[in-house]
């Protein structure tokens, strides 16, 4: 390869870092994303691999992309519409945020915040008062918890609540 190629290929791969950077500045100025996000979004615009991971390393190293920052406002997020542990755990670990990360954000509340949390999204939930036993109502309510994320021991511990049992 001749000089002018070397050039020519030294000037595209910095213009290209800096539209790896200006993207990731516009991702991260909407919303907290982790490593995994930003790479995914990025590698679909067909940027490439070492220089995405390399840009995505100099916004964490700068504390302006945190894996811990990102779980932390997701839990809590998701904490404030109802969503259980098991849901919100599920949807990071899938978003390529580390377990210990998880459990950390997901320590900020209490097994009784939690059950709280469930309490809130039955009494949200109009469960119809047709022709329903409470037997039928209260296996729809466990189902519903269950679809939000939310633990057999919490859900029991909230229905129990819920019905003053």
């Amino acid at each position: 390869m001749g000089k002018g190629n070397q050039k020519i290929q030294i000037i595209m791969s910095i213009n290209q870092i800096d539209e790896i950077k200006n993207c990731i500045s516009r991702y991260l100025g909407i919303r907290e994303h982790s490593k995994t996000e930003l790479f995914d979004k990025l590698f679909k615009k067909n940027f490439n691999q070492i220089e995405i991971e390399e840009c995505i390393l100099d916004f964490e190293a700068k504390g302006l992309q945190s894996d811990e920052r990102y779980a932390q406002r997701y839990v809590e997020s998701k904490y404030k519409i109802q969503k259980g542990p098991r849901l919100i755990e599920s949807n990071l670990v899938k978003n390529g945020v580390n377990k210990k990360i998880i459990n950390d954000a997901l320590l900020s509340y209490t097994k009784q915040d939690w059950e709280n949390s469930a309490i809130i999204a039955l009494e949200k939930k109009t469960f119809s008062k047709k022709t329903f036993t409470d037997k039928v109502k209260v296996e729809k309510q466990k189902i519903f918890l269950m679809s939000r994320g939310f633990g057999y021991h919490i859900i029991e511990k909230a229905i129990n609540r819920f019905w003053k049992l």
